[in-house]
């Protein structure tokens, strides 16, 4: 990224004087403006809501909860409990259906086998169509992407990503998935729960070792912080009730916009019927959020454990540079016909030159408690002030400390996808 002078001009809100460093984000220092330079818009989503609000409700109490636990650990609740319950009701929904279509189908079947076509031409289509509602009805436990590498095909990281399941003794990742996002996730799928870590390279290759240490451990952790909505039990119920609901909301706002009046009966009475469903999740949500979010506390404490305090909180800051990393694609989109540069160098760049300036903004970005990486987990202004209180009561040494050797080997082995992905982003910006 190349480097220019810096100018200056007047805040817009309380027009002091603000010095600008080219490349980085314009923001003002007397009265905040522009410190986050996109903030989050409003929660579209019914789900993003209910978060939010129980965010604003519930949050402060939970933060002064988690600030004064000695340590952190899965804590089951009166809310888990009842969440089970409902999570079995939905699952005896679903098996109520496969179990009435096995009977239609064989018990009435072979019963009335002698008395007659009429039975079976009611019982078996009968039976069939309640073995179709009960696979509808089934949660989708998902299984190991095509898209997945393996231990063989990505040995260097592999090798540190078992370093960290080890320390955390938290179970082996099964599969690692290499995208083009500002981010990284933890999934697991199937009955077995095979864990799949998904990074985002431009994000991996702006990490300093120990902040990389951090990442995979705090994503790692969602597997052992006992977080119900990631739960195989409580977590494939949300599941399947959204699926239901959603299911059901398309299916009834197709049949509504037809001009059948029939259809659009029937279209009103499917609308009717979402609402079971979205009863059962805001339920759910509500039982499970306080859960749902000590478990990020608990991953953020994993992660700062085994790579280090500071660098989990570092990794915290780099992680709100999203905004940054969308308008660095969009300029090298923009000038490819004419310079053909690389979005992985002008990130690397920005983040190992970035100014006083850029690190203060960044800085009041962390402890501002409306600033959040989504709308799932606490502000970060909270995630960084229970760090720093469980920093306190320890030593703050890393359990994994990485050389940058080590560091500089797995990042070769992922460099080899650069290409790949900066063409992904490209093609999609285009």
């Amino acid at each position: 990224m190349t480097q220019t002078r810096k100018w200056q001009y007047a805040c817009p809100r309380c027009k002091a004087d603000i010095v600008v460093d080219p490349g980085y984000p314009a923001w003002c220092e007397n009265c905040g403006w522009n410190t986050e330079p996109e903030p989050w818009p409003p929660p579209s989503s019914a789900i993003a809501k209910l978060y939010l609000s129980l965010g604003k409700r519930f949050g402060n109490s939970l933060l002064d909860e988690i600030v004064h636990t000695s340590e952190l650990r899965p804590t089951p609740t009166t809310s888990d409990i009842s969440a089970l319950i409902i999570a079995t009701v939905t699952h005896a929904i679903t098996l109520a259906f496969w179990g009435a279509g096995l009977w239609l189908i064989f018990g009435v079947a072979i019963r009335y086998w002698d008395e007659g076509r009429q039975v079976l031409a009611l019982s078996v289509p009968a039976g069939i169509l309640c073995l179709l509602i009960g696979y509808w009805l089934t949660p989708k436990l998902g299984k190991m992407p095509k898209e997945a590498f393996t231990h063989n095909q990505l040995p260097k990281t592999f090798e540190l990503v078992d370093r960290v399941t080890t320390a955390l003794h938290a179970s082996n990742v099964q599969g690692i998935i290499i995208d083009e996002r500002w981010n990284a996730s933890f999934t697991q799928v199937g009955i077995r729960r095979e864990g799949i870590l998904r990074i985002g390279l431009p994000l991996v290759t702006t990490l300093d070792s120990q902040e990389l240490i951090a990442l995979i451990g705090h994503e790692v952790a969602h597997g052992i912080n006992g977080d119900p909505t990631r739960g195989l039990y409580v977590g494939s119920a949300i599941q399947s009730l959204n699926h239901w609901y959603t299911t059901l909301d398309m299916l009834a706002i197709g049949m509504v916009r037809t001009r059948s009046i029939y259809s659009a009966t029937l279209g009103f009475l499917l609308k009717l019927l979402t609402v079971i469903p979205w009863a059962l999740i805001q339920v759910l949500l509500n039982l499970t959020w306080r859960g749902s979010q000590r478990a990020e506390y608990l991953a953020d404490y994993l992660g700062a454990k085994v790579g280090g305090s500071s660098a989990m909180i570092s990794l915290l800051r780099k992680l709100h540079l999203g905004h940054v990393f969308a308008q660095t694609v969009d300029r090298v989109a923009q000038r490819w016909a004419i310079e053909q540069l690389s979005i992985f160098k002008e990130m690397k760049s920005y983040v190992s030159q970035m100014p006083a300036r850029e690190l203060e903004r960044l800085r009041r970005l962390e402890i501002h408690e409306d600033a959040q990486l989504d709308r799932t987990h606490p502000p970060t202004a909270f995630r960084v002030r229970s760090i720093e209180a469980h920093e306190a009561r320890s030593d703050n040494s890393a359990m994994v400390v990485l050389a940058d050797l080590e560091k500089d080997a797995a990042l070769y082995e992922l460099s080899a996808y650069e290409p790949t992905v900066e063409r992904f982003l490209l093609q999609d910006y285009r």
